[in-house]
């Protein structure tokens, strides 16, 4: 599939680099691609912890994937990391 290969060579560029990995986790969400999304995802709020993004998409992938535990962790992480970047704005 055409998409698959865009999704590959760009994370074969910079393959830490947090914007990349956040589309490509969502790309594989759109394609269905949940477990695909959580590997990319998963390793890109752990590179990046002060992202909430990518932790974000990880709700959507875990509850596509109907892994609800996950998906109440990953909620929590995900509001924690907001509240966070909220207060360092301010």
């Amino acid at each position: 599939m055409v998409a698959d290969d865009v999704i590959d060579r760009l994370l074969a560029r910079n393959p830490n680099h947090r914007e990349a990995m956040i589309w490509v986790g969502w790309s594989y969400l759109a394609l269905g691609k949940s477990e695909s999304a959580v590997a990319v995802l998963e390793r890109c709020a752990q590179l990046h912890q002060d992202d909430y993004i990518a932790q974000a998409w990880l709700v959507s992938a875990y509850t596509m994937m109907r892994q609800t535990e996950e998906a109440g962790r990953a909620r929590l992480l995900t509001r924690d990391r907001v509240i966070e970047t909220l207060r360092t704005r301010e």
